[in-house]
C-alpha cells in the first residue's frame, strides 16, 4: 500500500522519537508529525507494525505482543544513535507505547 512504508529522519543525536501507528493504520498517519520534528533537528523513526499496510487477511495471525515486538525494534534502532527515546502512538499505538515505557521505566 503506497504511504504505508516505515520512515526516518535523522537529528542532533540527544532525543529520538519513536512514533507508532494505531490499529488497522499504517505510518502513513504519523508521519506528518515525525516530518515537523525533522524539521526541528530531532530524530523519527515510524515503524509499520506487523501484518498493517498489506491486506486486512494479513493480520489474522498478528498478536498484541507481535506488535509490542516491532515497537521494540523500532526504539532498539533509535537508541543506537539517540541518548533517549521519546515514545508516541495514535490509539492502540499509544497503549503499545505506554505497555513498553512500563517495563522500562
Amino acid at each position: 500500500m503506497a504511504g504505508a512504508e516505515p520512515f526516518s529522519f535523522s537529528g542532533r543525536g540527544e532525543v529520538g522519537v519513536l512514533l507508532v501507528h494505531g490499529f488497522t493504520g499504517t505510518p502513513f498517519e504519523v508521519r506528518p508529525l515525525g516530518e515537523h520534528l525533522a524539521g526541528q533537528d530531532i530524530a523519527s523513526s515510524g515503524v509499520l507494525l506487523r501484518g498493517h499496510g498489506t491486506h486486512p487477511n494479513d493480520m489474522l495471525g498478528c498478536r498484541y505482543q507481535d506488535w509490542i515486538d516491532d515497537a521494540e525494534a523500532g526504539l532498539e534502532e533509535l537508541l543506537r544513535t539517540n541518548r533517549g527515546v521519546v515514545l508516541v502512538g495514535f490509539s492502540m499505538g499509544g497503549t503499545i507505547a505506554l505497555n513498553i515505557a512500563a517495563r522500562r521505566a
